[in-house]
Formats: structure tokens, sequence, C-alpha cells
């Protein structure tokens, strides 16, 4: 029987923004989490900046903090955002009982032999497989680009990988970009935009 479970959502906020969020947890929590995911429709963004989005999105996820979710992510669009060219922000994946930071390449051991990798600009993998694996599948992703994943893509990567259960985080704000999460398990693969 299957131990974990992605569940993933897609809603739109107070001010009409587009926000994909997900959890890998465990599958008697999936339930309980999806409610909480739907929640998220009436957070309101206050911040416009590069660091104030993500920060914001982090200390929302946090509020997800229990010992049934391994990881937690969001993608967020913020149209009326305030970036430099070229900038991409509005993506966060991590442990949600853990302090938010910003990526830096590291392979972070989540827990439940889950580990992440997260690179600035994204996306982010948190994945069942050991921190190099994870690091390499989302290289694979990445040559993809940020248009040109797919379920199908994911999937396949994922399997390619031994990678049964996944969440993948793309940053949402900024040119040419939107909300977008790609989340794996034994039923299947989708992209939630």
């Amino acid at each position: 029987m299957m131990r974990y479970e992605c569940v993933a959502e897609a809603v739109t906020t107070t001010e009409g923004y587009r926000l994909a969020a997900g959890c890998i947890c465990r599958r008697e929590a999936a339930e309980e989490i999806r409610e909480e995911l739907r929640r998220l429709s009436g957070y309101k963004v206050c911040s416009r900046d590069l660091y104030g989005i993500d920060f914001e999105l982090a200390a929302r996820l946090g509020e997800l903090a229990r010992t049934s979710v391994i990881a937690a992510g969001c993608s967020l669009k913020v149209t009326d955002a305030l970036l430099p060219p070229e900038t991409t922000t509005g993506g966060v994946l991590g442990d949600p009982a853990e302090k938010p930071e910003s990526s830096d390449e590291d392979i972070v051991d989540l827990s439940e032999n889950f580990y992440m990798y997260t690179v600035p600009g994204g996306p982010g993998l948190a994945a069942n497989a050991f921190g190099d694996t994870v690091r390499q599948a989302l290289e694979e992703i990445r040559k993809a680009g940020f248009d040109g994943i797919n379920e199908e893509l994911f999937r396949s990567v994922m399997r390619r990988f031994g990678i049964t259960v996944a969440l993948l985080v793309y940053d949402g704000t900024g040119d040419g970009r939107h909300a977008k999460i790609g989340v794996m398990d034994l039923s299947g693969a989708r992209i939630i935009e």
C-alpha cells in the first residue's frame, strides 16, 4: 500500500492571482492537507517585490507544518510584481516546519528518505530518492525549460531515476511565467497550473 501521496490544488487569491500549491504527505493526512491547500484561495498577497513574495509564500506554507507533511511548495503569479527585467520569483519549496531559506543549490535531507534540490530562479524538486538522484532528475527537467514540461515528460524523467513520489515547483512570477507545479505519486503525474 502507498504510504505517501502528493496532493495539489490550483486556486485564485483574493486579488485574483493564480496560485498552484502541493504537498508530499502521509496518505492518511491527504484529505486534511487538500482542504488546507483549498483555503489558500483566501490568501492576500501583501508584497510585490522579489524577496517579499517568496517570504510571504514560505510563511503561509509554514501553516502546513505537521509531522504528516514531508514537503510543501507553491507557485504564485503576481501580475503587478515589481521585478527587475528577466527576474523570476513566486516559487517556494521545502519542509514547512523549517525556517525558510533562499535557494543556494544545496541538496537537503527532508526526512523519511525524501530529499530536495532547488536552484535560484527555480524550479525545485522534492522526491523519494537520494540527494544526488534528485539533483540529476531536476537537471533533466530543467533542460525542457518552463514551457517544455508536461505530464508525460515529468513522469518519464521521474521513472527513469526511480522516483515514485515527487513535488516540482516553478517560480510563477516574472516575464513569461505563470503558477505551475508538478506532482507525482503512484496514482500518476500531473502538472497543475
